[in-house]
């Protein structure tokens, strides 16, 4: 029996996951707040493209905005699944706004970058939000069309709290209809692995204005890269996370952090080599600032620099970063290597 899943938040990630699940035969109600968005795929359906070929689904879509409508609810079956996929700048409005409609029990996952689960426990309770790390890509092409680049990737999902263990069996069984997935019991150190490449890729590609594989042959940006990932890391270590011990791109963190000149030569091998086959392809805070839209940097490093103060640990390349991406998207800055002038 499918299950009727709603998709808050229909860019990339969000659309690209909506149209998997559609495709599978699951109820799919997107939410979205880009009305051109919305009336193209109620119309037309959502396209999806991506290696594998092209996926034409007709999910139900329906404008944020008229989720006070309840004409509008009436005719759209309660969620047994809610997939949060809006900026993190937005989280507690969002849910705030839909909490009302769900049912008692209803799970929330976060699909977002940035580590919004407390804000969720906190508006839907514990028992309620399931963790996630989303390892695939997934861009807006335009309204009601989606692609994605890669073929490989998966989605990461567990409880944030004991309280929330029960759900994420049954959460599982609804996205594997479409899904890769993986039931992690280690949920926090696998969301901190998941911000330390967002805060390392995110601002550096979007100071730069290039895509991962063309900003990863140059020199000072493997270096800052390295040096980002670092920082977070040892917040993340000091806060009594253990991050995935492969996560700079397999290269011994103790020697890293020790300064290890061969180590630090694997680092860069080995991160020029992954994102070769992708010259062009662009994280979603590049994606954002290209567009004009808001950028989530101040919730990813950020978020990263507030947590060190909490532990007493200095995170000055994450502030910088963080710093340097709202001037550029203020206009103060533009993009290009010069960007990284002083942080290498």
């Amino acid at each position: 029996m499918s299950a009727t899943i709603w998709v808050v938040g229909a860019g990339g990630i969000g659309a690209s996951i909506a149209a998997r699940l559609a495709g599978a035969g699951q109820q799919v109600v997107v939410i979205d707040d880009w009305a051109e968005h919305v009336d193209r795929i109620r119309e037309h359906g959502l396209t999806l493209e991506h290696p594998g070929g092209v996926l034409h689904t007709r999910p139900a879509a329906i404008l944020s905005s008229e989720l006070s409508e309840l004409s509008v609810i009436a005719d759209t079956a309660p969620p047994d699944l809610v997939l949060l996929a809006v900026k993190s700048d937005r989280t507690r409005e969002t849910l705030l706004a839909v909490a009302d409609r769900l049912p008692p029990g209803c799970p929330v996952l976060s699909l977002q970058n940035g580590l919004n689960e407390p804000v969720i426990a906190d508006v839907v309770g514990p028992t309620r939000t399931v963790g996630a790390v989303v390892r695939f890509d997934g861009a807006l092409a335009g309204p009601g069309r989606v692609t994605q680049q890669r073929s490989d990737g998966d989605l990461v999902i567990g409880a944030v709290d004991r309280a929330a263990a029960g759900l994420v069996a049954g959460v599982a069984d609804q996205l594997r209809t479409a899904l890769p997935v993986v039931v992690s019991d280690r949920i926090w150190a696998d969301l901190w692995s998941k911000l330390t490449r967002n805060c390392l890729l995110n601002p550096v590609s979007t100071l730069v204005g290039l895509g991962l594989g063309r900003m990863a042959a140059l020199p000072p940006v493997r270096e800052v890269c390295l040096r980002t990932g670092l920082e977070v890391i040892a917040v993340a270590r000091a806060t009594g996370v253990a991050v995935e011990p492969g996560i700079l791109y397999g290269t011994d963190l103790d020697r890293l952090f020790a300064g290890d000149p061969a180590a630090v030569r694997d680092f860069q091998a080995a991160f020029e080599r992954t994102y070769a086959p992708f010259p062009d392809l662009k994280p979603s805070m590049l994606q954002d600032a290209e567009k004009g839209r808001s950028v989530e940097v101040r919730w990813l490093n950020g978020a990263v620099v507030d947590a060190g103060e909490r532990v007493g640990v200095a995170a000055p390349l994450n502030r910088a970063l963080t710093e340097r991406v709202e001037e550029l998207v203020r206009g103060v800055r533009t993009p290009g290597t010069h960007n990284l002038e002083g942080l290498t």
